[in-house]
């Protein structure tokens, strides 16, 4: 049989493909391995690396929603800023001078040359903040020197973004709040409705060529950001600025400890009007502590580094670090305090202005009436307790009108032991005394109260004057709201509604009612009951003459703070007007005042502020007064026009006044008055009168605190001013003066009104 033989060149062939198939076979398995671990496996991160070099993506940041007042005005908004931003990648690309541009960002805006130069080394950046909340002179001033340095646009830009600013600084910090530096709300209505302040931000993606440059705008995706709504309070920034006026006056003149805090309500919906709490923040600036905090905490450093330097001989860089910490704990403290809102955060024993719920429940249980009657010898003893009343002698034998007027502790316990401890846990519960109100604020604190089951016959004698039982301020005011309103308890609110940009109400609160304590008969009973309490005696502290209030006094001890030999208090005062259809009330609460001393009773220091208040806000809120023939024979007039009239003119018209003259110089008419024409002056008081040219005379104001109405009237005629008196209590022969409007051993004008307030300690527990 004839053999094929094979040629050389083919067994080479052969040789070959059985070389080369199985290297082609594993390459075209290893491609496509890597073909599918790109494109499937791992697509997402690839595509995530091509969209970063080709995709660029930027926020279009929302614009926080305006808060408003009741009456639209500006409380907080938002103010269009930029943050520089530089591109080291860009500054790179374009020859642009590093130095040059970091040089011009330090002269501008203030930051740090060197570390902006340090930031230019990372070539492979393309984003890098400069600074945030630039400002609209600043963003100017550096696209001015770009243009003129010829830097590039993407080499420092400047994108679009927003501050919140606070026109009115500190007024309303406590129920305002603020935002951090992501324009997140912190505190206040800023965080309680801070998902319809936010809005939603936008977004704007380009398309990037290789260099890195934004190509044609048809690339481009816009998504536009949303504005976050309105918001519109039920404060009112008039009597705002009035509550914490007056709030700061009784603070410094009665030295008082730990802040003050006042609420104004309307009674009949819940709705808060103001809120203040003292020794509040600025709200452009609320890590800005006080002067007395920044002196804190510099004798707290010196301390602690000097007791470091007495135990090791040196600073450690370990002791440095713990001593900053230790400071930075205590800082932190400082803000937490003055950022809370006393009103609704602390909590605090009511004293006598809680007889006012007591007797409430007593009348509407009918165990007690207007002619009911008590005795008070001083002191009573119930089960093995000997409860004290604040007059030691007694009161004895008092009605029902008497016994609160008088704030008499042991006719109160008689009260509450004929409502029996079951009735009064009822009505406890039933006026909110159990649980929070709701307020739309945050960090609203739950009381602490005696339950039901552990109340004996000496908790329940203490709670009926409220010296058992912790709650709010808000609480109290709620409470009391529905002792006159006819009977209904309300759920406070701060906003009255939302607005989206387009106007639509996205959220209103209305008037929430709970339930009804009293009813509309007890209610009307207690507003008569506690206008009888102002008008009692011929008027006390927050008594205004022609009007109708009614109100009670609280003086409570501090007793988980303090023992008996250093005992400290809480003064507070309740009021409402008018009394006979309450439109406003108003709960001012001092906690601590004159530490050691006196007075601190509520009467004394609380009254004045809520009578000075109503004075102000009275005529703001269309509140008129009626006066009977007498009152309105002792009420103020004004300096009528005398400009240009004669001496005997101005004689007769002041004479029509019941005012006098006092001529200075020898013209023949009148240049120029003091008081001016419209001011303020008493009757009976002197106009001192310029018929020429000359410097007005000038007087010395004496120091009149602490006199009665007769030795003020006396030391300011004599010194050549007029008085003004205010206060509910101008009146009562045993009133003195607390505040004079213009400071001791000034000088002023001659015939400058000095308007002196007048309070009387009464004494009273409550």
């Amino acid at each position: 049989m004839k053999q094929t033989r094979q040629t050389p060149g083919r067994i080479e062939k052969i040789k070959l493909f059985a070389l080369v198939f199985p290297t082609f076979i594993a390459f075209t398995a290893y491609t496509g391995y890597n073909l599918f671990e790109t494109a499937v496996n791992k697509s997402e991160y690839y595509r995530a690396k091509a969209n970063n070099q080709q995709i660029n993506s930027y926020v279009i940041n929302a614009n926080r929603g305006t808060i408003y007042d009741r009456n639209g005005k500006i409380l907080a908004k938002s103010t269009t800023v930029w943050t520089a931003v530089i591109s080291p990648y860009d500054i790179a690309l374009n020859d642009d001078d590093a130095e040059s541009v970091c040089r011009m960002l330090s002269d501008i805006l203030g930051v740090d040359f060197d570390k902006l130069l340090k930031i230019c080394e990372n070539t492979e950046s393309r984003y890098e903040i400069v600074k945030k909340k630039v400002s609209k002179e600043q963003r100017e001033e550096i696209n001015r020197v770009k243009e003129e340095k010829g830097i590039s646009y993407y080499s420092v830009y400047l994108e679009e973004d927003s501050t919140r600013n606070y026109p009115n600084d500190s007024l309303a910090s406590n129920i305002i709040g603020f935002t951090d530096y992501n324009n997140k709300g912190i505190y206040g209505v800023e965080a309680t409705y801070d998902s319809y302040l936010q809005g939603r931000d936008g977004r704007r993606v380009t398309l990037n060529d290789s260099s890195g440059r934004a190509v044609d705008s048809e690339f481009e995706s816009l998504h536009d950001a949303v504005d976050g709504d309105d918001v519109y309070m039920t404060v009112d920034t008039v009597l705002q600025h009035y509550l914490e006026k007056n709030l700061e006056i009784i603070i410094s003149q009665h030295n008082v400890a730990n802040r003050a805090t006042g609420i104004m309500m309307n009674p009949n919906t819940g709705a808060i009007l103001a809120m203040a709490t003292t020794g509040g923040y600025d709200l452009n600036n609320p890590t800005g502590l006080s002067a007395e905090n920044l002196s804190e905490l510099d004798e707290l450093y010196l301390r602690l580094t000097s007791e470091a330097m007495l135990e090791y001989g040196t600073l450690t860089h370990e002791t440095e670090q713990e001593i900053e910490r230790e400071i930075a704990l205590v800082e932190a403290r400082m803000w937490e305090f003055q950022w809370s809102n006393k009103a609704i955060t602390e909590l605090y024993y009511p004293g006598s202005v809680f007889k006012t719920i007591t007797c409430a429940a007593a009348l509407e249980e009918k165990v007690v009436g207007l002619h009911s009657e008590f005795f008070c010898g001083g002191k009573v003893t119930v089960a093995d307790r000997e409860i004290n009343c604040w007059q030691t002698y007694g009161h004895g034998t008092l009605d029902l009108v008497q016994a609160i007027s008088k704030s008499c502790n042991p006719g109160f316990i008689d009260i509450s032991a004929r409502l029996g401890k079951e009735k009064f846990c009822d009505y406890f519960e039933a006026f909110g005394f159990t649980e929070r109100t709701g307020i739309d604020l945050p960090a609203e604190q739950a009381p602490y109260y005696m339950p039901r089951g552990r109340m004996g016959k000496v908790e329940l004698a203490m709670s009926s004057f409220g010296q058992t039982n912790k709650i709010t301020p808000i609480q109290m005011i709620t409470a009391y709201a529905a002792c006159v309103n006819g009977g209904y308890l309300v759920t406070p609110y701060v906003v009255e509604k939302i607005v989206d940009k387009d106007g639509n109400i996205v959220k209103s609160n209305e008037t929430q009612v709970k339930r009804q304590v009293l009813s509309g008969e007890t209610s009307a009973q207690m507003r008569e009951i506690l206008e009888e309490v102002v008008r009692f005696n011929g008027g006390n502290n927050a008594y205004i003459s022609g009007y109708k209030i009614g109100g009670k006094s609280g003086t409570s001890q501090k007793i988980d703070d303090y023992g008996e030999d250093e005992m400290r208090y809480v003064a507070s005062f309740c009021a409402f007007a008018p009394a006979d259809n309450p439109q406003v009330i108003i709960l001012v609460i001092v906690d601590e005042p004159n530490p050691g001393g006196l007075p601190y009773y509520g009467s004394t220091v609380a009254a004045p502020v809520v009578s000075a208040v109503f004075k102000e806000c009275f005529g703001y809120l269309e509140i008129y007064p009626q006066y009977t023939a007498e009152e309105q024979a002792a009420m103020d007039t004004v300096t009528p026009y005398l400009t240009g009239l004669s001496p005997i003119e101005v004689t007769t018209k002041l004479n029509t006044e019941g005012l006098n003259a006092d001529f200075i110089g020898s013209g023949n008419k009148t240049l120029k008055t003091v008081p001016a024409a419209g001011q303020p002056i008493a009757r009976g008081g002197t106009v001192v009168v310029y018929l020429e040219e000359r410097e007005n005379i000038k007087a010395a104001v004496p120091d009149v605190r602490g006199m009665t109405v007769a030795e003020a009237n006396r030391a300011i005629g004599e010194a050549g001013l007029n008085i003004r008196l205010s206060g509910g209590a101008v009146d009562n022969e045993n009133a003195k003066a607390y505040y004079q409007s213009a400071s001791p051993h000034t000088t002023v004008n001659a015939g400058t009104v000095i308007e002196v307030g007048f309070a009387v300690d009464e004494g009273f527990g409550g």
